[in-house]
């Protein structure tokens, strides 16, 4: 059995020999058998190439991969940035009740949360956040909740009591 140091050694010199390119900007780490890549590529094929170059190490259990793909020309922004466009655009939409949703930004994934009234003004918040500078993409996790529905229970609601009464 290999040490997670021969392990780390031999992933190195096989990422050299098949990406040379990748081993400047991609961190190997090994613990417990597990490797972990840490870095970016330039390429989706770069990145894909890592991850078999390194599951192809013998005495590698399993692997994690935390490298992104760095378009070039991209235009990256500071996630504290992007909620405070967020922030920015929700304020704008006056549809939308600022205070219903909530919003986080992870490594320029911004996340949605929250409950609303009607499919339009979610659309339109998606929209609005999707073509802001450095959004790589939107988990939209905001549930919509009908009035309509809300409404009509509470008149069957009303026609009971009177029906009781």
């Amino acid at each position: 059995m290999q040490s997670d140091r021969q392990i780390q050694r031999a992933v190195v010199d096989k990422l050299t020999a098949v990406a040379p390119a990748s081993v400047k900007t991609i961190a190997v780490a090994v613990q417990a058998t597990v490797v972990t890549l840490n870095g970016h590529v330039y390429s989706d094929a770069a990145r894909l190439q890592a991850q078999q170059t390194a599951q192809s190490v013998v005495g590698v259990q399993a692997l994690v991969i935390e490298v992104d793909v760095v378009r070039p020309g991209a235009i990256t922004r500071p996630d504290n940035e992007i909620l405070l466009a967020v922030r920015g655009v929700l304020q704008w939409l006056t549809a939308v009740p600022l205070h219903k949703i909530s919003v986080r930004v992870r490594h320029g994934w911004v996340s949605l949360g929250g409950e609303i009234e009607g499919h339009y003004p979610r659309q339109k918040i998606v929209d609005a956040v999707r073509r802001l500078v450095g959004v790589r993409g939107i988990h939209d996790q905001v549930v919509l909740r009908s009035h309509e529905v809300v409404v009509a229970g509470v008149r069957q609601v009303y026609d009971l009591l009177e029906i009781h009464s």
